[in-house]
């Protein structure tokens, strides 16, 4: 179980994270994307980010 979920959360995260992708104090949502059979993850910026 543990290396599934490294695997299929916290590694994407990682590159997402080092990609800037992601940012500090950005909430991500995870989902399962049933028709190509893989995670996907959708950011929403932080509401102190998103007011200024």
């Amino acid at each position: 179980m543990k290396r599934a979920i490294q695997r299929l959360i916290q590694d994407p995260l990682a590159l997402k994270l080092l990609d800037g992708e992601i940012r500090p104090g950005d909430e991500v949502n995870a989902d399962v994307d049933k028709k190509n059979d893989e995670m996907k993850f959708e950011r929403k910026a932080s509401k102190a980010k998103a007011g200024a």
